[in-house]
């Protein structure tokens, strides 16, 4: 029996001086080729914009709570030429695990002196107390707040539900909204980072008559208009299987024929054929049961429906004809799939139905940046690897639809920087969802993220402790929805989980 050497594992130096090799290596090889991305378009133009910008220009920047290195650095620039403001939104001094932390490291690596905090309310002497570092025990804490803050005053500013579920939850927040909407209250914010208990509460209040901005959006790929793009490919690569089949043709983004005949042909394709004779793929085999079912002349068919049955399957094989090449087991390249994909797309009318619904124009942008990608860089796919590969990038964007409505608003954590309300929502405050997770990076450690200068996942959980504290002290009204009590025993959701529990807990058994 033969033995296996151990490979042996690279020291966090020599994995961070290998991955700044590949990064140098990197940018040459898109140096050579005159391409610029994003972060590199970025970076030039922050460089540039201290050459060119005026002397008189005096900017005031807000609503961030970390920088990047260059960032940071063209801040310090203008700071020291006395042409930006940098207004931070919390409190410093503090380090850790805390929501004060992002404050104090961005001002002490900028070498900004700052104002102590002042505790001008008993409601931020009382969030202050509750979400400290566990240095001190919490029933001393909370002694010596009850001596210097009436705690009526925080029961009604802030008021914390448990919910068994996602159900009952979202539930809940639609009676509270509502009443809150009766009441006349109308500048009410919902924030949450669990989007499918979004989606459920933006329905529940849609149902009651209250309109709301999603500033948070949601995957594009789970808008209508990715949809029905998925089940042409599903169609293409099933044999047209009959349930993308008849999702596809009764998509409104469809449009195969200017009259009401694809509505009529569509009813006889799944009515006369796919239910009554059992045909569940195959554009040959549903045309031969239309063709048997035109030489019967069964009772219970139209005549005119069956033709115009015949005619969209036409037109369906005209557009998949593209398609039909590249589907042979080989690779081709990537911009060669994204022609025929749009080429099918035109034939099928659903460039059309994109251009005039919003999601359907991301997604058209987002196949012009594919494509625009895919001729600069010669990438070949086989047909499986190609769709797969726009699925992904499909799951990857993000929908934001504009703003419509007014009054309630929906969003992420990240959006509701610099807002305040009448009245709050903070939902969703989940182990799953609050902090949430940051899985481990594919390429390289938070070690070596560390070594590099990045951020690490310390840095990250710190920053959503910042952004709880802050929302809990952003409305005139907070309510607070948490599920119950079982936080990690590891990893930072604990310290978390622990401040949720505190705000439960901290005052209101005294």
């Amino acid at each position: 029996m033969g033995s296996t050497k151990a490979v042996p594992r690279l020291s966090i130096n020599d994995e961070s001086r290998l991955v700044h090799t590949l990064w140098v290596a990197w940018r040459e090889h898109l140096a050579e080729r005159d391409i610029v991305d994003p972060a590199s378009l970025t970076v030039r133009a922050l460089t540039h914009s201290l050459d060119q910008l005026p002397p008189h220009i005096h900017i005031f920047l807000t609503g961030f709570s970390t920088f990047t290195r260059t960032e940071r650095d063209w801040v310090g620039s203008m700071l020291e030429r006395k042409q930006l403001t940098l207004i931070l939104h919390g409190q410093a001094g503090a380090h850790g695990y805390h929501p004060d932390a992002p404050v104090t490291q961005m001002l002490e690596v900028l070498d900004t002196g700052h104002i102590p905090g002042h505790e001008s309310h008993g409601y931020t002497a009382f969030l202050n107390s509750a979400l400290a570092a566990p240095t001190t025990v919490m029933l001393e804490r909370a002694k010596d707040l009850a001596t210097r803050v009436p705690l009526d005053n925080v029961r009604d500013r802030l008021t914390i539900h448990q919910a068994a579920d996602l159900h009952q939850e979202a539930r809940a927040i639609d009676i509270q909204v509502r009443r809150w909407y009766l009441g006349g209250v109308k500048d009410i914010g919902i924030v949450t980072a669990d989007r499918k208990l979004a989606r459920r509460v933006r329905a529940l209040l849609q149902r009651a008559g209250i309109d709301l901005r999603d500033a948070g959006g949601w995957a594009l790929s789970t808008t209508s208009a990715a949809t029905a793009l998925m089940r042409w490919l599903e169609c293409l690569s099933q044999n047209f299987y009959y349930q993308p089949l008849l999702d596809l043709l009764k998509s409104p983004f469809v449009r195969l024929q200017d009259n009401d005949a694809p509505g009529t042909a569509v009813a006889a394709l799944e009515q006369h054929v796919i239910l009554k004779l059992n045909i569940s793929a195959g554009l040959s085999n549903y045309r031969g049961a239309l063709a048997t079912l035109d030489r019967n002349n069964r009772q219970d068919a139209n005549d005119t429906s069956l033709h115009q049955a015949v005619h969209l399957l036409d037109r369906l094989d005209d557009a998949a004809r593209p398609f039909y090449r590249l589907m042979d087991g080989r690779a081709h390249s990537a911009r060669e799939h994204l022609v025929a994909l749009l080429t099918s797309l035109d034939q099928l009318g659903m460039l059309e139905g994109f251009t005039q619904d919003e999601a359907g124009e991301q997604l058209l942008a987002a196949l012009n940046d594919l494509h625009a990608g895919a001729a600069e860089h010669a990438v070949n796919l086989s047909w499986l690897e190609f769709y797969e590969w726009l699925r992904r990038d499909l799951e990857r964007r993000h929908f934001r639809p504009s703003l419509t409505g007014a009054g309630v608003e929906l969003m992420g954590i990240a959006e509701s920087r610099l807002y305040r309300f009448e009245a709050l929502v903070v939902a969703g405050c989940t182990r799953d969802h609050l902090p949430g997770t940051f899985g481990p990076s594919p390429f390289f450690n938070d070690g070596v993220r560390r070594a590099l200068g990045l951020p690490g996942i310390e840095q990250q959980y710190a920053g959503i402790f910042h952004d709880f504290r802050r929302l809990v002290e952003a409305g005139a009204r907070v309510l607070n929805y948490i599920a119950p009590p079982r936080w990690r025993r590891t990893g930072h959701a604990r310290p978390l989980g622990r401040a949720l529990t505190r705000l439960c807990t901290f005052g209101f058994r005294q």
